[in-house]
């Protein structure tokens, strides 16, 4: 289940928060299906610098697969060819506006397209942090 989005009139810094793992992947030269992250509301700005991925087991597959993050039109929109091999965080990198205009719902895809074998371990974080469009209570 994704994360809902939660909005106060208060000015926090909110998150989207989802776990993959290595059973969201595909078949071997193929993407996997898209998981839900959550949505992030109208008129947020999503944080870039702290956006990304942490695994918390590294994927294992020998050339490791990639992890897409964006959109359900635009499967890489913020992020692409995100390395799930390494146990550092794995920023978003796509230069694209973190202005969102309209209600977006985020997703992550494993992508085994370059791969020469499926991994059979691996899991981690998606994160997506955002500021809303609310600036006084009430607003």
């Amino acid at each position: 289940m994704a994360t809902n989005p939660t909005i106060t009139h208060h000015p926090h810094i909110h998150f989207l928060r989802k776990t993959i793992d290595f059973n969201d992947q595909g078949a071997l030269g193929s993407k996997g299906t898209a998981v839900v992250v959550g949505e992030v509301p109208a008129g947020s700005v999503i944080y870039k610098s702290m956006s990304g991925f942490q695994a918390t087991t590294v994927f294992n597959s020998s050339t490791t697969a990639a992890l897409l993050i964006g959109t359900d039109s635009n499967d890489d929109l913020y992020g692409t060819a995100m390395d799930l091999g390494s146990t550092l965080f794995v920023g978003l990198d796509e230069s694209v506006s973190t202005y969102v205009a309209s209600a977006t719902q985020i997703t992550a895809t494993i992508d085994n397209s370059l791969t020469a074998a499926t991994a059979t371990a691996g899991s981690g974080e998606v994160v997506i942090v955002y500021a809303t469009n609310k600036q006084t209570p009430g607003s």
